[in-house]
């Protein structure tokens, strides 16, 4: 039996739409040609918490945790240990997997294209101690079209091991930070307040940015300028010139610009008798404008944004939906700005699809 072991339940009805059903099992669909496919609801495990590495002789709180103690800092894991999710369903569906790993003779990771969705599925095998032959099925649309490719060409799961370590060194490096930094400064700087002081590889450079931001805002002091210009036509037009200081020129600030009103005064009334300008250079550049690309997670975002007034996780969803739900984007959560070439064939037919609707 081979075992197809998919990230979410969409990604699982779309591959078994393609096999066939055979009979709907608790937790998993059996397919013609002796096909099972399984499902997980994103990740199904998670890293343990400190108190896992912790000695066993520190305090406990009256809530079951261990106390926190700078003499335990900094935590680095020997051996990193994973939970189950305490969640009665993901539970459950881990025992499915399980049971279904000990009867299967090979299986397929069917993990969404990232490093995530790579390391979702392979850190179940290897809770498991699981060592059969896996294959990985990748596809960027969940369309019939791409199903089936993905079906046929199937590829050893032993190449995307480099995406698996990428997502590992991420989640292990937040944890790292995370966990020891929180504590460190928690106890330093909170403890008399009694408050948490939260770190994190993304929300604290984050929250510096629109720190530094709303202090600049705040402390702005509107600073006037001057901008001299020169309306200037000839024989083929019209042009506005501006004037560009000199490097000497006096009456600048620390940017360049012209804020001595007497300087620019001067200026001004220096120039205002003049009447006729040569032009000593033109220049002529010749420039190409690319193709669009196909949307990155972050530019569609922003775009939603500014055309639409959405937040980020509306647009999200959205394309989430229209991803798994009506197939009629590719996978949204990826900065890639490009199509996999398997798919190029197909263009003829979208384009006559999206010229149809």
């Amino acid at each position: 039996m081979q075992l197809w072991i998919a990230e979410k339940p969409s990604v699982a009805k779309a591959i078994c739409a393609e096999l066939g059903i055979v009979k709907k099992g608790a937790g998993f669909n059996e397919c013609k040609g002796g096909n099972t496919v399984t499902w997980c609801f994103g990740h199904l495990l998670e890293q343990a918490g400190p108190d896992a590495y912790t000695p066993d002789d520190v305090p406990v709180t009256k809530k079951g945790g261990k106390i926190w103690r700078m003499q335990d800092l900094p935590i680095f894991p020997s051996v990193w240990k994973l939970n189950v999710k305490p969640d009665r369903g993901v539970k459950t569906q881990l025992r499915t997997i399980k049971t279904l790993l000990t009867k299967a003779d090979s299986i397929v990771n069917c993990g969404d294209p990232d490093r995530e969705g790579q390391l979702l599925v392979d850190e179940i095998l290897e809770f498991y101690k699981c060592r059969k032959p896996v294959s990985r099925f990748w596809v960027s649309a969940q369309d019939p079209a791409s199903i089936k490719k993905g079906l046929k060409s199937l590829k050893p799961n032993s190449q995307f091991q480099g995406m698996k370590l990428a997502a590992l060194g991420r989640s292990r490096a937040d944890w790292l930070l995370g966990m020891n930094l929180t504590r460190a400064l928690t106890l330093t700087h909170g403890a008399k307040e009694r408050k948490l002081i939260a770190v994190g590889r993304v929300q604290t450079p984050t929250l510096a940015l629109v720190a530094e931001r709303d202090r600049t805002i705040k402390n702005f002091k509107a600073v006037p300028y001057f901008v001299i210009k020169a309306e200037v036509s000839g024989g083929r037009g019209s042009f506005t010139a501006l004037w560009k200081p000199s490097d000497q020129q006096e009456g600048l600030d620390s940017e360049g610009r012209l804020v001595n009103s007497a300087v620019a005064k001067s200026l001004s009334d220096k120039l205002k008798p003049t009447k006729t300008a040569v032009i000593r250079t033109t220049e002529t550049v010749a420039k190409k404008l690319a193709q669009p690309r196909a949307f990155s997670l972050a530019d569609i975002q922003l775009e939603a944004s500014n055309k639409y007034g959405f937040s980020a996780q509306e647009t999200l969803d959205t394309c989430q939906s229209l991803y798994e739900i009506h197939k009629a984007a590719s996978y949204p959560r990826s900065d890639c700005q490009y199509l996999p070439e398997s798919q190029f064939n197909d263009a003829p037919k979208v384009l006559a699809a999206i010229a149809k609707t």
